[in-house]
């Protein structure tokens, strides 16, 4: 048999490839053991700023931070030595260097296949600048929120806490993201908060009052709005109002309310007699 349709089914292959790899929505490498970049599509060019030309052929710490450098060309041998498909970036910030010598944020996920011309690395990047950015700015809006904020996962650990908690519990945030929010609540056993949570998950929202310990012990009264959301293994985000004060009023306002309700029992008792 001629082996010239294999041949050709190679090359439409290759070329079909090739296509995906170009009409990628995100950059897209090729790279080989040694380092060498032999792919490079047209999302990579505009996100880094190098024509292909200047990259093909070009060492890839050439988009990497010098200060990042000197250590990468081992974390490539690590991972050609066992290649698997991973994820990176996003647990961890990871930068890139542009052409003009800014940097940029990325995730990158790295892919191994047999070429050819040997085992290379299929590299898709993702420019995470504005999503970065987003979280910049809602993280300095929980952190300047009049209200406590929470970030739990499912085992009841906390994962974030924003200054109005720590000021309200009086615990520092370090010290908030050793803890569990067991720890924090003053009237729920370890089963009734499991039975919450599960409650809070099936229902993906949830809003009641509970109590809260401060460091020093104190008890005090809170409104709580959580939202679950299964993203990340599954996190509750959870809006905390610090209701003491409208406690002790209500408190005070019921008493008031029995001691005059009791008074008038007594005037119309007397005057009864």
């Amino acid at each position: 048999m001629s082996p010239e349709p294999a041949i050709s089914k190679n090359a439409q292959s290759d070329d079909m490839f090739r296509l995906v790899v170009e009409a990628a929505p995100n950059g897209m490498l090729m790279v080989t053991r040694d380092g060498l970049l032999t792919l490079v599509n047209t999302q990579t060019e505009q996100m880094f700023g190098y024509p292909r030309a200047e990259l093909l052929g070009r060492p890839i710490e050439i988009l990497i931070p010098e200060r990042f450098r000197p250590t990468h060309p081992a974390q490539r041998d690590a991972y050609f030595a066992a290649p698997h498909v991973r994820p990176m970036g996003a647990k961890r910030d990871l930068i890139g260097l542009r052409k003009d010598g800014t940097t940029l944020p990325v995730e990158i996920s790295l892919h191994p296949i047999e070429t050819p011309d040997g085992l290379q690395v299929l590299c898709n990047i993702t420019d995470v600048t504005e999503r970065r950015r987003a979280e910049a700015r809602s993280a300095t809006i929980l952190q300047t929120a009049l209200d406590g904020f929470l970030v739990v996962d499912t085992q009841g650990r906390i994962r974030e806490a924003n200054n109005a908690y720590c000021m309200m519990s009086g615990y520092s945030r370090d010290e908030l993201l050793a803890r569990t929010i067991l720890d924090l609540e003053a009237q729920e056993t370890p089963e009734e908060t499991q039975a919450h949570i599960a409650k809070v998950i099936a229902s993906s929202w949830d809003q009641f009052e509970s109590r809260h310990r401060r460091k020093t012990g104190e008890v005090f009264a809170v409104s709580l709005s959580v939202r679950y959301l299964p993203e990340d293994g599954g996190r509750f985000y959870a809006f905390i109002h610090d209701i003491t004060e409208r406690k002790r009023a209500d408190e005070a306002l019921a008493t008031a309310a029995q001691n005059l309700e009791r008074k008038n029992r007594e005037l119309a008792q007397a005057h009864d007699q």
